[in-house]
């Protein structure tokens, strides 16, 4: 039995849990998210057949081709020594080392991605030959057109998970709401109160985030799930000890379609959300009742 209880015998300490603080604030949030005009890849082959010629060794390392595009997935080069006298070609891929040729040989390979073929040699005499190039570029291209949007706005937008799972019922089931805590904690901060008096409150910040799916009636599809994020911060009586609990009473989603002056946009879906929320600060601490220990009744 404790102090208390000896001084008051019909007293008992009981642990609850006790609200510090609770607010009900509204939320809006505007999302802008472009819907892009799907993307194709096509492999576009290019062919390319020369002869070489070098004097002699003091022309040093002589280019053959060079590409200026990084879009290369794949290319074949064939190269040959037709050279009369007994002297050796060095073939170079990227500035870097691959093989020698021998007079009256020739030699092939394939390159993930060729940017450059050069050739050196070390023969006193002039060398002539050939090579021949199979190029693969990766070209990107837009799928279809830009949609004009005028006169064409009837869209709906509602709330799901992240799998684009509807529902109605419980918002706080798929929106997130939780705070966010720095390294030293909640930071203090003495706020005036309207009554003038000066109360030391903690900065919380909340983090508030979901998805919403777009229904789109001219086109009858669906866009989604797109994903929603912001952060915001209230002061409250919130000490240290105390928990958190942010409840979504109410959600609501609105959105609008507009044009894009990027090429590669059908247009923007405009999304307006409006959250009520219950923020409530929450503690367990001790309380002291009266009342008498009672019996059940028996029977």
């Amino acid at each position: 039995m404790s102090e208390v209880q000896i001084t008051y015998p019909d007293s008992h300490c009981i642990n609850i849990t006790k609200v510090f603080d609770w607010i009900v604030h509204l939320s809006t949030i505007r999302v802008k998210n472009p819907i892009f005009i799907k993307k194709k890849v096509k492999i576009i082959k290019e062919e390319i057949c020369r002869n070489f010629y070098i004097e002699d060794n003091k022309q040093g390392s002589i280019l053959l081709w060079e590409g200026s595009s990084p879009s290369h997935i794949a290319s074949t080069v064939w190269i040959s020594n037709e050279s009369k006298n007994d002297c050796m070609i060095n073939v170079f891929v990227n500035d870097r080392f691959l093989f020698s040729i021998l007079n009256g040989q020739s030699k092939s390979i394939t390159i993930a991605k060729l940017q450059s073929l050069s050739i050196t040699t070390d023969s006193k005499h002039g060398i002539k030959g050939k090579f021949y190039m199979v190029i693969n570029k990766k070209m990107a291209y837009l799928d279809g057109e830009k949609k004009n949007i005028k006169g064409n706005k009837k869209v709906e937008c509602f709330f799901t998970d992240q799998c684009g799972n509807q529902t109605n019922h419980c918002f706080n089931e798929i929106i997130e709401c939780e705070e966010v805590l720095g390294v030293s904690g909640r930071t203090n901060r003495n706020v005036m109160l309207p009554s003038g008096k000066t109360m030391l409150l903690q900065k919380v910040k909340l983090r508030i985030k979901g998805y919403v799916c777009v229904k789109h009636y001219n086109d009858n599809c669906y866009i989604g799930p797109l994903p929603f994020f912001f952060e915001e911060s209230f002061f409250l009586c919130a000490p240290n000890g105390t928990t958190i609990a942010c409840i979504i009473e109410n959600a609501h989603c609105h959105a609008t379609l507009s044009p894009s002056v990027h090429e590669d946009v059908h247009y923007v879906i405009n999304l307006s959300i409006e959250l009520l929320q219950h923020v409530k600060v929450l503690g367990n601490t001790n309380v002291l009742i009266e009342g008498n220990i009672v019996d059940p009744c028996k029977r």
